[in-house]
């Protein structure tokens, strides 16, 4: 866990989960590896709308070529991607602090999950990921992009 990329982790993740029923009354809570909160430093945040986010998700997926969802660079054939999303969740999303190694901020995000598959012009399956795995991670209030490697 240790690296000296500008957002790499070097802390294991917290890991917690609120329930909420309609009326947004609590019901359940469950936090695991807790951090110590050193300070909010804006704790009411404007957020963009669900319909803002989805725009950014798909503006940024649509600018990604098929090579960096896996597509085959020495290949003489066309390749396109096809990116199925098929869940996005909602919650806090952790980015390091620049120039630490153990400080974090929790800002509200949007992780999507799907799949990608590789086809040639010619409709040939190339490569399919199978299994949905985290596609792209949104700061929820500019919509910019969170690295999530190293995550």
């Amino acid at each position: 866990l240790k690296s000296k990329e500008a957002y790499a982790s070097n802390y294991y993740m917290t890991d917690a989960e609120f329930q909420f029923n309609a009326e947004g009354v609590l019901l359940d809570c469950n936090i695991y590896s807790p951090v110590d909160l050193n300070q909010v430093i804006n704790g009411n945040a404007a957020t963009l709308s669900t319909e803002e986010l989805l725009a950014r998700a798909k503006e940024h997926l649509s600018l990604s070529d098929a090579y960096a969802w896996g597509a085959d660079p020495t290949s003489t054939v066309k390749q396109n991607a096809n990116i199925t999303i098929r869940r996005m969740e909602y919650g806090l999303t952790r980015v390091k602090v620049p120039n630490t190694d153990e400080q974090y901020y929790y800002v509200p995000g949007v992780t999507f999950w799907g799949s990608n598959e590789i086809v040639t012009d010619t409709g040939e399956l190339w490569f399919n990921s199978e299994n949905d795995y985290v596609l792209l991670i949104l700061n929820a209030i500019d919509g910019s992009v969170v690295n999530s490697s190293g995550v």
